[in-house]
């Protein structure tokens, strides 16, 4: 553990140098311990030498490594543990401050035969790539031109055999389920109890307190996409701990409200609804929230991978910040909490389109309501069709629009016609799905032009019997 707290330290203290080019720094103070004490960052160099001094303060037996990582000079370390035998360490390379609590642990405690190419919110790990398929240390370098110079220690033959709690063991604690995810830090896994849930900041197991910092799916010894195991739950409560929730973790039905530790620097609640901290993301509305009439405020802009899917609105007003409808993913890197671009987003609206109203702030520039339709909005046109109400029974779509978004009409049942203008050049998955009552789509183009658009497959599935009619078979 005593490796692990000074791996997870260092990381999480600094930040890698880059100069006003966003290259690597070059100043001095970037490659020594003085950029990681006196100006929280640096190079390579730095995040390995203050490793190396620090354990050899603690009496570990260490070596500092120089060489090259894909194609650039590199320094990295190898680290004697008490089994006696030698790891690698590269904590540069398991420093990203775009991921999930900035810090990974791929580069951690390996020999030469590990996979260190693993990665969370995947759904396998068939990848397999070892340390020294992208490092060589310099003596192998110098044995390749210049001959023998002298030889780092073999390293051990297999992993590391941690004791106690290993990196993804999971536990469980007063009904709480728990995976190890970095030094004295936990991620909530599951909850086996009933009623209204607490979070605890800090859990004991052990003999040691983990810190409680994120919420999420374990699968297969991954963080994953996904809902967390859950029973009986009708309210939780996240501390000022947490700083990261997966992609659906909180997708749990019987969920009535979340509350927010006030103090949480990350997050924040708003009538039982979690959202990021300045409400810039709706993260989570409770599925079985009593909530009938909701407004989308206009200080939130964006809506989480799954957060509206389901619902017991029946009325809703959406502030005029709102961009999209459909749900932004974090996938590892977090939500975003101020306005961004390049967002991934699902193939889907987060909202469920169950609702008797829709109303759209007239400011709203990026949405707009078009006969119980609503259109995504570009040039100050209305450009791809996003969702439907499921009470709407005759659609004529504008003929500026390009696209019909994946489960736009899904379940829209009291759908009987729909005109569909030759503008429109990609129909997305399940647009049309349980649109049984569906008689008639009046194409405004040819049987070829029909024929040349995009469908998505199951773009239809679920319909009844109904008609396609072009202006050349009318």
């Amino acid at each position: 553990k005593l490796t692990l707290a000074l791996h997870d330290k260092i990381i999480t203290s600094i930040d890698y140098a880059y100069d006003s080019q966003g290259k690597p720094e070059d100043a001095l103070w970037a490659h020594g311990i003085l950029g990681v004490f006196d100006k929280n960052s640096g190079v390579c160099e730095s995040y390995a030498k203050t490793f190396q001094l620090l354990l050899n303060f603690c009496d570990i037996e260490n070596i500092y490594v120089t060489g090259v990582a894909s194609a650039q000079n590199h320094a990295w370390n190898l680290v004697k543990m008490d089994d006696g035998n030698w790891y690698w360490f590269d904590l540069t390379w398991d420093d990203l401050p775009g991921w999930m609590n900035g810090i990974r642990h791929n580069y951690f405690c390996v020999n030469d035969n590990q996979n260190v190419s693993w990665s969370d919110f995947t759904n396998n790990n068939s990848t397999s790539s070892t340390v020294l398929d992208t490092h060589t240390p310099v003596e192998e370098l110098l044995k390749l031109t210049e001959g023998y110079i002298y030889n780092l220690p073999e390293r051990a033959a297999d992993s590391f055999d941690f004791y106690d709690v290993v990196l993804r063991d999971t536990f469980i604690v007063d009904g709480l389920e728990y995976a190890w995810i970095g030094n004295n830090s936990v991620q909530l896994i599951g909850i086996h109890k009933s009623g209204e849930i607490i979070i605890p900041e800090f859990v004991d197991y052990l003999g040691y307190s983990f810190e409680v910092i994120s919420i999420g799916a374990i699968k297969n010894d991954l963080i994953a996409v996904g809902a967390i195991n859950c029973d009986q739950m009708i309210s939780i409560t996240i501390p000022k701990s947490v700083k990261f929730i997966s992609d659906l973790a909180l997708n749990i039905n019987g969920l009535q409200s979340i509350t927010v530790d006030e103090e949480n620097k990350y997050f924040a609640s708003r009538d039982g609804v979690l959202y990021t901290k300045n409400f810039t993301t709706l993260i989570q509305f409770p599925f079985s929230s009593e909530i009938s009439e909701f407004e989308i405020s206009d200080d939130t802009y964006y809506l989480a991978f799954g957060s509206m899917e389901k619902h017991k609105i029946t009325s809703l007003k959406i502030g005029k910040g709102l961009i999209y409808l459909q749900g932004v993913c974090n996938l590892g890197a977090g939500y975003p909490d101020t306005i961004k671009t390049g967002l991934t987003l699902t193939d889907y609206s987060a909202i469920l389109n169950s609702m008797e109203s829709i109303e759209i702030d007239s400011e709203n520039q990026n949405l707009v309501l078009i006969d119980s339709v609503v259109y995504a909005v570009e040039g100050g046109v209305p450009c791809t069709l996003i969702l439907a109400l499921q009470n709407v029974t005759e659609v004529v779509v504008p003929d500026t629009v390009t696209s019909i978004y994946s489960i736009a009409f899904r379940y829209c049942n009291s759908l009987l016609t729909i005109t569909i203008p030759d503008s429109v050049k990609e129909i997305g998955t399940q647009s049309f799905a349980g649109c049984y009552k569906l008689k008639e789509i009046n194409y405004l183009g040819t049987k070829a032009d029909w024929d040349m658009i995009i469908k998505q497959p199951n773009w239809n599935s679920n319909m009844g019997s109904y008609t396609i009619k072009c202006i050349d078979n009318n």
